[in-house]
C-alpha cells in the first residue's frame, strides 16, 4: 500500500491518534484519550492491533529516525567538541560566535547556554562520555576489559602457586598496580622481561584445590 493510500484508510480520528501517539512519546493511552476516544485503555490497544495504523506509525518512524551512521557522527563531533569553535577571542576577552557554529552544524554539542550578570556562560555535551560510547562501539575497552582479566588471572595463578593464601581483591588491586610500575620502568631501561605470568589463563585444577584446602585448613 502507498503513502497516500494508507493514509486515505485511515479515519481522521485514527490520524489524529497516529500524530498524538508520536508525539507523546509512544503512550497509546493518552494519544487515544486525546483523540476524543471513549474507553482509551480499551481502544488503544485495538488501535495499535489495526494493521493500517500500525504501518502507518511505523512508516513515520522509519522516515523520522536517525540511522546509525548519523548517530556516530553526531557523537564524534561531541567526542571533538572544542570551545574554540563557539567563541571569538578578542583583545579584551572573548566573545560567542554562535553564529558561526551554527552555520557549520555544531550547535548540537552544546549542552547549556547562560546568562547571568556576568554575561553569557556556554557548556558543551561531554566529551568522555562521547568516547566511552564510541569505545563500546568499537569494540576498544572490551579488549581493554579482556587484558585486564588475563593479568589478574596471571597474579591469582602465581599467589596460588606461591601459597600467598588468603588474598583479597585489595591485594589483586594492588598487586596489578605494582606490576603495570614495574613494566613500565622494564619498558623504561629496555629490560622487559615478558613474565609469561600475566599472560596465563586460569588455574589448573591441583592449584585450584590446593587454595580450597589451605583456605579451610583440610591437610
Amino acid at each position: 500500500m502507498t503513502q497516500g493510500g494508507a493514509m486515505r484508510s485511515l479515519s481522521l480520528r485514527q490520524r489524529l491518534f497516529v500524530e498524538l501517539y508520536l508525539g507523546n512519546r509512544g503512550n497509546a493511552t493518552n494519544a487515544a484519550r486525546e483523540a476524543g476516544y471513549k474507553h482509551p485503555e480499551h481502544n488503544s490497544h485495538r488501535l495499535m492491533e489495526n494493521d493500517v495504523v500500525r504501518r502507518e506509525i511505523n512508516r513515520r518512524v522509519e522516515q523520522h529516525a536517525m540511522p546509525r551512521e548519523e548517530v556516530l557522527i553526531r557523537l564524534t563531533a561531541i567526542a571533538r567538541g572544542d570551545m574554540g569553535d563557539y567563541i571569538r577571542i578578542t583583545k579584551t576577552g572573548f566573545t560567542l560566535a554562535l553564529r558561526r557554529a551554527r552555520r557549520v552544524g555544531k550547535t548540537h554539542v552544546i549542552r547549556r547556554l547562560k546568562k547571568d550578570k556576568h554575561g553569557y556562560s556556554i557548556e558543551l555535551l561531554d566529551p568522555l562520555r562521547a568516547l566511552e560510547l564510541l569505545g563500546r562501539y568499537y569494540g576498544l575497552w572490551n579488549r581493554h576489559e579482556r587484558a585486564l582479566r588475563r593479568q589478574f588471572l596471571g597474579i591469582i595463578k602465581r599467589k596460588i602457586d606461591g601459597k600467598e593464601l588468603p588474598f583479597t581483591l585489595a591485594d589483586l588491586v594492588a598487586a596489578a598496580e605494582e606490576r603495570a610500575v614495574q613494566r613500565r620502568q622494564e619498558r623504561a631501561h629496555g629490560t622487559d622481561g615478558g613474565d609469561g605470568g600475566d599472560h596465563g589463563g586460569g588455574t589448573d585444577c591441583p592449584a585450584a584445590r590446593t587454595a580450597a584446602d589451605n583456605r579451610s585448613g583440610c591437610q
